[in-house]
This record gives C-alpha cells, structure tokens and sequence, in this order.
C-alpha cells in the first residue's frame, strides 16, 4: 500500500517506489565525469585492478566527448559475435530491474560505445594498460 513495491534483488529484500525515470541525454567529455540522473558517470586512467561494473574504452574511438543517454526499447550493443539486447547485458549483469530504464549508456559517433561501467562495443574497446585507455564507471550516488 501506499505506492511502495516489494522486489527482490539478488540475495536482497527491497522496498522502492519503482522503477526510476530515465534522465535526458547530456554530453560528458572523455576522460571526464558528469551526472547522468542519480549516476555519477566517469572515464579516467584506470587503476592497477579491474573492478566491478567496468568497461574499458578508447578514448580516441569517442573524440573525447560522448552522450550519456538512456538506452531505447529494443535497442543493442555490438559484441564480438553480432549484437546483444541492452537489457540482456544489464540484467546479466545484475542491475536491478527498477534501474535499468535509467541506467547510463555512452553513445558516440551515433553508436552505442558501451553499456556505463559495464560493457563496451568491440569498435570502442580499449585493454588495460593500453596508451588511451580508459576506465567507464558506473557509481549510484546515494541521496
């Protein structure tokens, strides 16, 4: 009652309000942070170790600058064997149904680069310690 909705998340109970509204598209430099709703979205030289929800890019496949945006219904990812649904590779990823709508995904050149933090397009991919490389995370911020 009261508008509230009861999911479980992995090995998690959770009580939301549903799912969250996708922002509008914003540009963001490469490297470089911006907000895309409650996501903070960055691309910088990445760390010693991967982490979770990493994707590593080019920067010189995105001309330093991309747009965050959300990901349309039906829409695909490029992967090395043909292309995967957007919402395939946030779910094998374990994002929570309810942010997936506003979870972030780079586009450039008019293309899809990379699902934020998690995969990239095999045109936009760079590898760990490669000049040019860098490292796309993903982090909610708490309100």
């Amino acid at each position: 009652s009261g508008g509230f909705r009861v999911e479980r998340e992995g090995p998690l109970i959770v009580v939301h309000r549903g799912s969250i509204a996708a922002p509008s598209a914003q540009p963001m430099a490469v490297p470089g942070a911006a907000m895309f709703g409650r996501f903070e979205v960055a691309a910088a030289a990445p760390p010693s170790g991967l982490v979770r929800r990493t994707a590593l890019i080019d920067s010189g496949a995105t001309d330093s600058s991309v747009t965050l945006r959300a990901a349309a219904a039906g829409e695909r990812i490029e992967i090395a064997a043909g292309s995967k649904l957007i919402r395939d590779v946030l779910a094998e990823a374990e994002v929570p149904p309810r942010l997936r709508a506003a979870w972030p995904i780079v586009e450039a050149h008019g293309r899809i680069a990379a699902v934020a933090g998690i995969r990239a397009a095999p045109w936009a991919r760079g590898a760990l310690g490669e000049a040019g490389t860098v490292e796309l995370t993903a982090r909610e911020k708490q309100r």
